[in-house]
């Protein structure tokens, strides 16, 4: 019986130790293939967000799958889907004159300014009439972590007939949470321009919310002309002081910051009229803005030799103009997404001079990690002036650029917003 007994507990025992054992050795194999896509508890899953007709998706790498944000009521849609601001799951769009947002909630109607604008003048009795429409906004915000928004006016508020034309205007910017409580009118300034009876204009805009610089707001001033316009210099406005300070004078049109908003990308101005053909040389540089130094990346005339028009040159009625860059999270990568003649997305290492990717039919959408691009391949787009304002795209590609490999998502005639 003491045998018996002995046996039953030494099994008992061994059976116990096999178990234990089994399950240390599970400890590292992956439960399933999903667990296997899953990102690291210590990294943030990139994700995409994106439109299809009127309802905003997420669309995570982490799993490959889409949830959907907010469907738009048609009466409220934006006229392009494309310029919605999205950011931590809260949305921010214009409809009409109006403004709306998505608080994660509830959709919320902000309440705008209730003045009058200038949008042009008569002359009437050698006298100047200023002609006024309703408050317009001309750009709006939504900070990164999605609680805050931002919007600003340039109201023309009178016109003097001197020589040239003279017109007075007053800038403003107002900011509020997300859901338009605690609005305020966080900065305002007096500007003037001359020629307005050749057409000319002055405008602040917003171009960027800052992700490294607390409540920092990035501007730029546009030049209307007759002829063309000139976007010159960035700015900074800090939104708890209500001071404006010039970050740099000489950067044009703003294409994006790097990670660590130390480098800049921007493109020259667009000098072409008058029924001219390509007379700007659309570069792509890159300025850090801490040392002053610059290099340019792309250069359309050297790449495509297509300087501007003369009889005899065919290739200089082409153009391949930068729409937008966007730098890798390393900084040491910037994606170009080419417009005109052709579509093309290239692929460069800043500096190098070397390591570079042309992909035909394709854009930029955004950087997944420090080794894969999302690209999109086009099928709808929307031409202001030579410049694509809205774009959709009938196929989403992860690109590879170590392997260079591409593999085809299922997402189809998307607009794409933003890359989290």
């Amino acid at each position: 019986m003491r045998l018996k007994f002995l046996i039953i507990v030494v099994a008992g025992l061994l059976l116990l130790v096999g178990s234990i054992l089994y399950f240390n050795s599970q400890k590292d194999i992956p439960i399933s293939a999903s667990s296997m896509l899953s990102t690291p508890n210590n990294q943030k899953s990139s994700c995409l967000y994106y439109a299809v007709r009127n309802e905003v998706y997420k669309f995570c790498f982490s799993d490959m799958k889409s949830i959907l944000i907010c469907a738009i009521p048609q009466e409220i849609k934006p006229r392009m889907m494309t310029e919605i601001k999205a950011a931590s799951g809260n949305l921010l769009w214009r409809s009409g004159n109006k403004l709306y947002s998505w608080d994660g909630k509830k959709i919320n109607a902000i309440a705008l300014e209730g003045f009058k604008t200038s949008y042009g003048y008569l002359l009437e009795n050698e006298k100047v009439i200023p002609e006024l429409d309703e408050t317009f906004i001309d750009d709006f915000l939504i900070s990164p972590d999605g609680r805050l928004i931002a919007w600003n006016i340039n109201q023309i508020t009178n016109v003097i007939d001197d020589n040239s034309g003279t017109a007075f205007i007053v800038h403003r910017i107002y900011a509020s949470n997300i859901d338009g409580s605690d609005k305020r009118l966080v900065f305002k300034e007096n500007l003037k321009v001359t020629g307005v009876h050749a057409d000319a204009g002055l405008e602040r805009r917003l171009i960027y919310w800052s992700k490294k610089m607390e409540n920092q707001l990035i501007l730029s001033t546009l030049h209307k002309g007759q002829l063309v316009d000139r976007y010159e210099g960035l700015f900074s406005l800090n939104l708890r002081n209500s001071s404006l300070s010039q970050i740099n004078k000489n950067v044009e049109i703003f294409l994006n910051f790097s990670s660590d908003e130390s480098k800049t990308a921007y493109t020259p101005n667009d000098d072409t009229c008058c029924a001219g053909i390509n007379y700007t040389n659309n570069t792509l540089n890159i300025l850090n803005l801490k040392t002053g130094q610059e290099v340019i990346v792309y250069d359309e005339w050297g790449e495509f030799k297509n300087k501007s028009f003369v009889v005899g040159d065919e290739a200089g009625g082409e153009e391949y103009v930068p729409r937008n860059a966007f730098f890798s999270p390393n900084g040491e990568w910037v994606a170009i997404s080419i417009v005109g003649n052709k579509v093309l997305a290239t692929i460069r290492k800043i500096g190098s001079g070397a390591a570079t990717i042309m992909l035909n039919d394709k854009q930029v959408i955004g950087w997944i990690d420090e080794n894969r691009l999302l690209l999109g391949k086009v099928y709808k787009w929307d031409w202001d002036y030579g410049r694509v304002k809205d774009i959709q795209y009938d196929e989403v590609s992860i690109y590879n650029i170590s392997t260079r490999n591409e593999q085809i998502t299922h997402l189809k005639n998307i607009s794409p917003l933003l890359v989290e």
